[in-house]
């Protein structure tokens, strides 16, 4: 859309539902998917996600399907400087030191390339395993949204590959090939080391709750959406990981003015500004570093004559590929 909320281009594949979609600077579009699990108006959103309704699929700029592959995953799906895939996905595992008699989801990051080829897949939990100080694993009571009942350990919704970036510190949790990993059910960002397999570094648990679409920013500072799901207040936290300081926060005022349980989005813009999505209302903001709102959106679908469709993340693209895009396909 453009910023006066004019649809500019527009992709859907009818009965399905997208969790995430990524585009790409040729154009390609990334969605992470559900066979026929698409939203119906007037209709409850069902509350399980078979295993096997689960794919990651590429389409061109007119929308038309490059390739699908069927895969366990969820969340997100991001580009990394190789121009290689990293995305999210899980599997079911019994562990018995969690749940003696319930399987454990066990989220994977996991590489394929730009034909959608897996290339490998890293476990969470193994990581975990091997160096129970990386955080401890908070406990997390078993749910039915997989469908048969699971213990949904890490639920991660976010992923970044870092660097490199010639301005960060000189730190091991910059190095190029780390991952940093919005984890929500563990409270916690943790930054993963790809080629050791391991986690390198933790933040949030005690600070942050539910916590989703953490961002590497330039200056090494790490930007997330805090959505408070103790508090029932949702924030924007920048924060300095090397200090373990919060530096910026937004918030509402009052702080229950802004509030998403779930979902939610954040992105620091070249003007220095913040792109915040207060998802399950609906809305969109800019707010300037002094937290005044600079620009509004409110999505204009509705689940219901009552509640607006939420905006599960906005992401502002530059003036610069969006033009050449579409004078690319004129």
């Amino acid at each position: 859309i453009a910023r006066n909320g004019d649809v500019v281009r527009r992709w859907e594949q009818p009965g399905d539902r997208w969790e995430r979609a990524e585009l790409l600077p040729d154009g390609t579009l990334l969605v992470v998917g559900m066979d026929d699990l698409g939203y119906r108006y007037g209709k409850a959103t069902p509350s399980s996600i078979p295993d096997s309704s689960r794919y990651v699929m590429k389409l061109d700029w007119s929308g038309a399907p490059v390739w699908k592959r069927k895969l366990q995953a969820h969340h997100d799906i991001a580009l990394t400087p190789d121009r290689n895939l990293l995305l999210l996905t899980f599997e079911r595992r019994m562990i018995p030191d969690i749940h003696s008699s319930i399987e454990t989801r066990d989220d994977f990051l996991t590489l394929l390339d730009q034909e959608g080829k897996l290339l490998g897949s890293r476990s969470m939990l193994d990581a975990i395993n091997r160096d129970p100080d990386a955080f401890p694993l908070e406990p997390v009571e078993p749910s039915l949204r997989g469908g048969s009942p699971w213990v949904d350990l890490f639920h991660s919704n976010s992923l970044e590959w870092i660097g490199p970036v010639q301005s960060f510190p000189k730190d091991e949790i910059y190095r190029a090939g780390n991952i940093l990993v919005s984890i929500r059910h563990q409270d916690c960002v943790a930054i993963y080391d790809w080629q050791e397999a391991k986690f390198i570094w933790s933040w949030g648990q005690g600070e942050i709750s539910g916590p989703h679409d953490a961002h590497m920013l330039e200056n090494g500072h790490v930007l997330l959406f805090d959505n408070g799901l103790s508090r029932g207040w949702s924030r924007a936290v920048e924060l300095d990981p090397l200090t373990r300081q919060i530096v910026w926060t937004y918030e509402g005022n009052p702080r229950q003015s802004f509030y998403s349980a779930s979902k939610g989005s954040v992105q620091r813009l070249e003007n220095g500004n913040t792109l915040l999505a207060e998802s399950d209302r609906g809305r969109a903001i800019e707010v300037s570093s002094g937290g005044e709102t600079v620009w509004e959106f409110v999505c204009p679908y509705r689940v219901d004559e009552r509640k607006r469709a939420a905006i599960v993340r906005m992401v502002l693209y530059s003036g610069e590929l969006a033009e050449a895009l579409l004078a690319a396909s004129d």
